[in-house]
């Protein structure tokens, strides 16, 4: 089953494309409006539900599925033995590309508008002019713009903790797209995400807007609220603690699923990592990682899970039932 190689720049541009896409709907809890957009690229060309299948068609390939019940984690050069063995090792390169892409997620407008900016797997503190200071955690984006009326920040992406210095004449202001954030003086976390932005408590009072739906609502110490594409979401009561382990550059879970948990390691970690068994998704962990070395926290759920993890790049990795 050999795949036809791009033959020039577009055509590699498309398979890049297709990679993207694959990843983003593997998991159970892609949207519907995600789904759609998948719909419309693939209709805008034969060229996109051709690279689209071909990607499917390696995904099943049973030399494929053979090498992952095999290969434990293991080194590039192994995988792409693997691959040239089906005359594919183009293909890892464009993975490797690809996913890159993907990963890092570089927006020339986010670079541009960026005050501050993180990479992948990093943290950054920052003194802000008024006294308040932000936390910046892994791939995230924070651009300042305040005045003497107000104290704006724009959280462009990712997550951050803000310890906000009080000042009733000049409010301090969290917007990430569709969510605003408005508070006097208090701690709490913003985490700017696709699946909807989500705004937790530590300390005092912050007023959550949906901007989309024209909805408020107050949050208290150890609250959390989240904003989708259906607006505000129950507020519900959550351990701080668990909540912001990431300052301490922990995350800390009690019965969540391994899809949720995978995704959230997967922030620290360069490339994608992709649950290829999807009855994994629902295996409840109970963990406290270390996101230091985010690479050994992965290896650390293969050793207390039937799971088999298998880097076919340092862009790609694939989580398989043992």
């Amino acid at each position: 089953m050999p795949f036809t190689k791009p033959e020039n720049e577009h055509q590699d541009l498309i398979a890049e494309q297709a990679m993207t896409w694959f990843s983003q709907l593997q998991s159970e809890s892609v949207s519907a409006e995600k789904k759609l957009q998948f719909l419309h690229w693939q209709a805008k060309s034969p060229l996109h539900k051709s690279a689209y299948d071909e990607i499917l068609l390696f995904w099943n390939d049973s030399d494929f599925n053979q090498a992952l019940t095999e290969t434990p984690l293991s080194s590039t050069y192994k995988a792409e033995k693997i691959i040239s063995h089906r005359r594919l090792y183009w293909l890892s390169s464009a993975m490797a590309a690809g996913f890159a892409l993907f990963a890092i997620m570089f927006d020339p407008l986010i670079y541009l508008q960026a005050d501050y900016q993180t990479a992948i797997g990093a943290q950054q503190q920052i003194q802000l002019s008024d006294g308040s200071s932000v936390t910046l955690n892994t791939d995230s984006a924070l651009a300042i713009d305040f005045t003497s009326n107000e104290r704006r920040v724009r959280l462009l992406k990712g997550e951050a903790f803000f310890a906000v210095y009080s000042n009733k004449n000049r409010p301090f202001i969290i917007d990430s797209g569709e969510t605003e954030t408005r508070v006097l003086g208090t701690k709490f976390i913003v985490n700017n995400n696709p699946n909807g932005d989500k705004v937790t408590v530590l300390e005092g009072l912050v007023k959550v807007s949906s901007l989309n739906h024209d909805e408020s609502i107050n949050i208290h110490p150890e609250q959390q609220v989240i904003n989708s594409n259906i607006g505000l979401k129950d507020v519900t009561q959550v351990n701080f603690k668990t909540e912001s382990a990431w300052l301490n550059k922990r995350l800390v879970y009690k019965d969540q699923s391994l899809e949720d948990v995978i995704n959230d390691l997967g922030r620290y970690l360069p490339g994608t990592i992709i649950i290829k068994d999807s009855e994994l998704n629902h295996y409840k962990i109970n963990a406290r990682l270390n996101i230091s070395t985010p690479q050994t926290a992965l290896l650390a759920l293969q050793q207390t899970l039937p799971i088999t993890i298998t880097q076919l790049s340092p862009w790609l990795t694939i989580i398989s039932k043992s």
